[in-house]
């Protein structure tokens, strides 16, 4: 297969029938070798441009009772900040040309339904489905900055999404880690899993990410070493096993953060 277009969003959302980001609303062109049965379907030699960007690899898909997919992809370089520009650029011409007031009433019953609706759009991973997921950047464009050897190495198999790795180099010297499972007991996501980061200059980090730091000699926060296990649930952040080493100091313990309207916290550290 072999073609090309004005628009990516325009002709995913002909064949899905479903909104897209307005990042992929760009000039495009794919090539790529298709093969397929009543089994199956493979793309193999994948080549997809989009803009500036340019993403290879592999896709494959198996029918049957318990489906299963297979994707692996790379890019050398893809720059968020263009795509992450296009998102804002587009919604804010959106919210100035939209001005329409609308009054909405609610009653008990309406109240009532809601609530129902929440309980019944649980998420859920089928465990039906099986696959993996291995996408790889060489370079990603953030802030102005580059973050090197971007990878993603997931697999999907009995109800859970396990990530097999997360990692990525980033300014100052510093490298991340991550890795667990996302699962979905009761119809709510909940990832556990551990996270690890390393820093030569926390400073520089902090100021590509526009994060202002206190009003500490320069010499310090500069080498930071964080290792952690962590729970991620809807309503609740869990830090275990905490181990913090910043300049010559140490933090150990746990942590925990109840996500509601009034944020709570707990903690038992050793410094």
């Amino acid at each position: 297969v072999k073609g090309e277009g004005k628009n990516l969003g325009q002709l995913i959302e002909a064949i899905t029938r479903n909104p897209t980001p307005p990042a992929l609303s760009q000039l495009f062109s794919i090539e790529g070798n298709i093969l397929g049965s009543a089994l199956g379907a493979e793309i193999n030699d994948l080549s997809l441009q989009l803009a500036d960007t340019n993403v290879t690899g592999d896709i494959s898909v198996e029918m049957g009772a318990a489906p299963r997919f297979s994707i692996n992809l790379a890019a050398a370089k893809f720059n968020l900040d263009k795509l992450l520009n296009i998102q804002q650029s587009t919604l804010a011409k959106v919210k100035t040309t939209s001005k329409a007031k609308a009054t909405i009433s609610v009653d008990a019953s309406s109240k009532k339904d809601h609530s129902t609706a929440q309980v019944s759009n649980g998420v859920m991973i089928p465990k039906n489905i099986s696959g993996s997921v291995i996408v790889s950047v060489e370079a990603l464009v953030y802030k102005g900055q580059a973050i090197s050897d971007v990878l993603i190495n997931s697999e999907l198999g009995n109800g859970v999404a396990k990530l097999s790795q997360f990692s990525a180099q980033l300014p100052g010297g510093s490298e991340v880690t991550l890795y667990g499972d996302l699962s979905t007991p009761k119809g709510a996501p909940q990832f556990s899993g551990n996270i690890e980061a390393q820093t030569n200059d926390l400073r520089k980090v902090t100021e590509w990410l526009g994060v202002k730091v206190p009003n500490i000699p320069k010499d310090r926060l500069r080498k930071v070493d964080f290792r952690s296990a962590i729970m991620l649930t809807p309503n609740e952040i869990q830090v275990q096993s905490l181990n913090l080493k910043f300049d010559n100091s140490r933090l150990t313990g746990a942590a925990t953060v109840a996500l509601r309207s009034r944020l709570g916290f707990g903690a038992n550290l050793t410094l």
